[in-house]
Parts: structure tokens; sequence; C-alpha cells
């Protein structure tokens, strides 16, 4: 694996330049340098007429360093008066009510992130955190009570997603709105059938949705300094950030399913979901997309050499410190939300920094097999989900922002 991985990303020119603008000496003490004066402020902006199956713009307020972004949404679901099962929602609600979220500036999308990268950043996540951001983004709804089926209750709860973009992964990854062209987050919100069963479509609905904005301000003074040293009027200011690639989905019967990987980044990771997709996608009694499917082996080749072969319980045991093995060959009990195959291309999970990658433009055919125990007379559909590096370069003379190399 080690020849074919390090032939192609000497071909990488984003990995070149990584390699040369690295300051990281990790033998050498130091303590992180003290902080100035600073404030913080959350910004809530309403979305005007939320729905589901749409897709809604929201402008960010240019208030200073923004840090983060979340999704705050109430919704009202009133059961069926005539079902004859009891009406549900699917779980992980928030997780796959933004199918697609883009921050872009002009319509150019900048970064992107999709319901399936949602599920699997959560469930990296350390337990209780995990817990935590599960329960926040409805886990099961409503969260308290249970539906009743004869005569027609409404539930309402509140749910929130954390949009887990790059400028929130580090203070470096502030996007300094101040002196930024204006920017803009794209959610499109999934359809109502996809989400719910048994419910009155007439009486359900988006009551409200809003994103609160964290943006950070340090004293004048210090502000003025960052930005003369960021944003110079003659240079450009690179910024590292990551982005993701969703590959098409493969649909197969049986135990195997092979398919091609088409993705041309410098990959940072890959995550690999399987699910029954008779049961958990197709059945609209059973639906619940975030129900994934045990994977037995996943074996990746390109330039005519095998790049990975491992087990899939071995993957999840190496990939996760805090639990999500499943066990499918032993005693220990799967958890089928966290069911996330995840191969890291480098040697750690810092994001912020190019720990090793793969370039996959220099790999000649991929491909990706997956091996499971699959039902007669079920389908299953295979998901490939990247994250790779991009640079995110911006304009020191007018804050313009634009995407570069990232291969």
């Amino acid at each position: 694996m080690a020849d074919i991985v390090n032939l192609s990303n000497a071909e990488s020119p984003l990995y070149a330049t990584l390699l040369q603008t690295s300051a990281r000496d990790p033998f050498t003490y130091s303590v992180r340098a003290n902080v100035p004066s600073l404030s913080k402020n959350l910004v809530s902006v309403n979305v005007p007429n939320p729905s589901f199956g749409f897709n809604h713009t929201v402008e960010i307020p240019r208030y200073g360093l923004l840090s983060s972004a979340i999704l705050k949404v109430t919704f009202s679901f009133k059961g069926s008066a005539t079902a004859s099962v009891v009406p549900t929602v699917i779980k992980q609600l928030m997780n796959y009510l933004v199918r697609r979220c883009d921050l872009q500036t002009h319509n150019k999308s900048i970064e992107t992130t999709y319901n399936l990268y949602h599920q699997a950043f959560i469930h990296e996540m350390p337990y209780g955190q995990r817990e935590s951001e599960k329960i926040a983004g409805l886990e099961v709804f409503p969260p308290t009570t249970p539906w009743t089926k004869t005569n027609g209750v409404t539930n309402t709860a509140t749910g929130y997603l954390r949009l887990p973009c790059s400028f929130s992964y580090r203070t470096e990854n502030f996007l300094d709105t101040r002196f930024l062209e204006q920017l803009s987050l794209n959610i499109e919100t999934e359809t109502f059938a996809n989400l719910t069963y048994q419910m009155d479509a007439a009486n359900s609905k988006i009551d409200k949705m809003a994103v609160i904005f964290q943006f950070i301000n340090p004293e004048e003074q210090a502000y003025l300094d960052y930005r003369d040293a960021n944003f110079p009027r003659d240079k450009y200011l690179s910024m590292l950030y990551t982005n993701r690639y969703l590959e098409q989905p493969s649909i197969a019967a049986g135990n195997i399913i092979t398919t091609e990987l088409k993705c041309q980044n410098l990959i940072y990771k890959t995550h690999i979901m399987l699910r029954n997709k008779t049961d958990v996608l197709d059945a609209a009694a059973t639906r619940n997309p975030a129900i994934m499917s045990p994977i037995t082996k996943i074996i990746i080749n390109g330039s005519g050499r095998e790049l990975i072969n491992v087990d899939g319980d071995m993957l999840l045991y190496l990939s996760s410190a805090w639990g999500r093995f499943s066990g499918t060959s032993s005693t220990m009990t799967a958890d089928p939300e966290s069911l996330v195959y995840t191969i890291n291309w480098g040697l750690d999970n810092d994001r912020t920094t190019c720990s090793g990658a793969l370039s996959m433009r220099n790999v000649t055919a991929p491909m990706i097999t997956v091996e499971f125990n699959g039902t007669s007379g079920k389908t299953y559909q295979l998901d490939v989900l990247h994250e790779y590096f991009t640079l995110v370069e911006v304009n020191g003379s007018n804050g313009q922002v634009s995407t570069g190399v990232n291969i």
C-alpha cells in the first residue's frame, strides 16, 4: 500500500504545498500564547418560510470572526387519525432533515456537508458528547411523549444541528465576516414523505427555522493587527479547509458490492456506509436512514494494487477510541446507527493539519468492494463519502473568497 500511496501523493501539488508551509515540531516544548481580550456574541437569523423539500438561503451577518453555526428547528407533526399503525418520524431527524448544506459566496460553493456526513461526524465524538448531540438532534421524536394513533394528536419539539464546517475547527479558521465579501448558507431540506410515516401532511410543518451564529470579536486594535497580518493588500491568504465528496450510491442484492470510486481529490478520510435499502430506505413503514448494516470486509484496489484489505470489525475498532466497535464476530452488541466504517488516510483525526492523505487523482481505476451477510430477497445500498483537503483563498485587497487547489 505504501508504494502506491506515496507515489500518488508525490504528484499532488496540494500535498507538496502543505509540506513546504508546515511549521509543526511535535518534539519541541512550547506554551500556547495568551490571546487578546475578546467578546463572544450569538446572532440568530430566522429563515423565512421554512418548509420540507426546499432550498433556503441565509445570509451570514458581518459581525466579526465567525466561529460556529447551529441550526435550530421547531416542528409540529400531527399523526393521522385514521392510521392503523403508530405514526412515526425517522430517527436522528435533524441529521437527515438537512440533505445538503453549502457555505457559499455569490452562489459559488466553498464547502458542502451532507446528511450522511452529519451522522458520521457525530459518531466520531466521545460517547458523552455523541449522546448529547443525538438528543439535541432529535434522536427520537417526540423526545418524551408517544404518538397517539387514534385521535390525530399533534406533537411539537425543537431540534438542533451543529453544522460541521471547517471554520469551526480551530481559531485560525474563523471567517472574518467584517472583511470578507458577503457569505451565505444554502440549506436544502428533505421531503416530508422521506422523514415521516402516517402523518397528516396538511397539519404537519416546520414552525420555525433559524441559524444561530457565534462571533468572536477581539478588542479593536488586536483585530486590526490580525486583519493586517492575514490580509496584506497585495497577497492572497490561503487557508487549509476540508470539503466532502459523496460518491454515487451502489445498489445490489446478495453479499458483495463492488463499485468504482470517482473522487479525484486529496482525501483525508473515507466513510463507508451500508444500508438495507428494502427495509430502511424504501419501505415507508420502517424507513430509518440512520440504521446501518454491518460490513464484514472492505477492500480498495487501485493502480493494479491492493490499497486496503480490512475486516469491518477491525476498522471500526481502529477508527474510534470510544466504543464504536460493532462486535459482529464477538459477544458485543452492535449499535446500528454507529456502523460508519472510516478509513483514516492520515496519522490522526485532526482536520486542521495534513498528517497524511491519499491523492486519488493519481490512482488508476480505484475500486471498492464490501462484503456483508445479506438477507435473501433484500437489496442493499452502499454509500461512500470522502473528506478531502482544499485551499480556500482570500484576496487581501477586496475580501473576495475562492477555492484553490484540492488534488
